[in-house]
């Protein structure tokens, strides 16, 4: 009989450049698993003008890897990670679009949004919407974009109501 034991020791650390909107942007030394997301938490994580959307990986001067975050925040599970390599550059750019939800939903809170997503996509994102919720009047306050807005009215936001139910249907 032939019997082998064999164990780890120390891993191999990976050197990787944490840029853009983290906490703590510059080299880290990984001496975890070596993934996308143990490196932003080496970087001190996320700012909050820093998006969770479009997390970038570079490999070699080339985007390897996009990574949203919001499926592992919102369900759990992280199928865009990615194990990373020496020299491998994560970039978190600046969030771009940003709605708040309050009202009648599980969660309120502000979610980043992409430009094919929309209201629903909102709700999902939130949870949904409590038993109580009254879904034929959905107030929606929206800020006009400067270019819009007259010359001398300080007015910079516009209530919309919808029938949430009907959108659905």
């Amino acid at each position: 009989k032939t019997f082998m034991d064999v164990s780890l020791t120390q891993l191999k650390p990976t050197k990787v450049v944490v840029l853009g909107q983290v906490v703590s942007p510059g080299p880290h030394i990984l001496t975890t698993s070596g993934s996308a997301l143990s490196a932003l938490y080496a970087a001190g994580g996320i700012k909050f003008s820093g998006s969770l959307r479009e997390i970038i990986v570079y490999r070699n001067n080339k985007i390897l890897k996009k990574i949203d975050l919001y499926d592992y925040i919102t369900t759990g599970k992280l199928k865009d990670d990615v194990r990373l390599t020496n020299n491998d550059i994560i970039f978190v750019p600046n969030r771009k679009n940003s709605v708040e939800v309050k009202g009648e939903l599980r969660t309120s809170a502000i979610y980043e949004f992409k430009v094919n997503e929309d209201l629903t996509t909102l709700v999902d994102f939130s949870g949904g919407l409590l038993p109580t919720t009254q879904t034929n009047k959905v107030n929606i306050q929206r800020i006009i974009p400067s270019a819009e807005r007259k010359d001398n009215n300080i007015i910079d936001r516009k209530l919309i109501t919808i029938n949430y139910q009907k959108l659905t249907d």
